[in-house]
């Protein structure tokens, strides 16, 4: 029987090399991607978030995983993250993705410009 997977993008501590990227380990890795129309801040000390900015561009990683691991990344997101859709950029193609969604305020002087990312901390 085959599982259902879920494309997913990812853009902070997921990504390769980083703390929590043991969630990502045994999922499929497709291709550095981006998203359109959101901007990417330090929203914490350790850790990034997206909030829907025109005209900006986050830099990130597109994965293939399992259904199950949506609930464990939900519930690690917490409640400042929301899961949400979203059309991401691969080469002249886009798939339409999960990624996760900051929902508290930001700082302007926390946002990170496209040429400054991907995201490392």
């Amino acid at each position: 029987m085959n599982k259902i997977q879920h494309y997913l993008f990812v853009y902070g501590t997921l990504m390769k090399g980083l703390i929590n990227h043991q969630y990502l380990i045994n999922q499929e890795f497709i291709c550095e991607a981006e998203i359109l129309d959101f901007g990417l801040y330090n929203v914490t000390e350790n850790y990034p978030g997206i909030i829907r900015k025109q005209n900006s561009r986050v830099k990130g990683e597109l994965y293939k995983i399992e259904e199950d691991l949506l609930k464990i990344l939900d519930e690690f997101e917490g409640e400042e993250y929301t899961r949400i859709e979203v059309d991401v950029l691969v080469k002249e193609n886009k798939i339409r993705a999960f990624t996760y969604l900051w929902l508290e305020d930001v700082n302007d002087k926390d946002y990170i410009c496209y040429n400054k990312q991907p995201w490392k901390k």
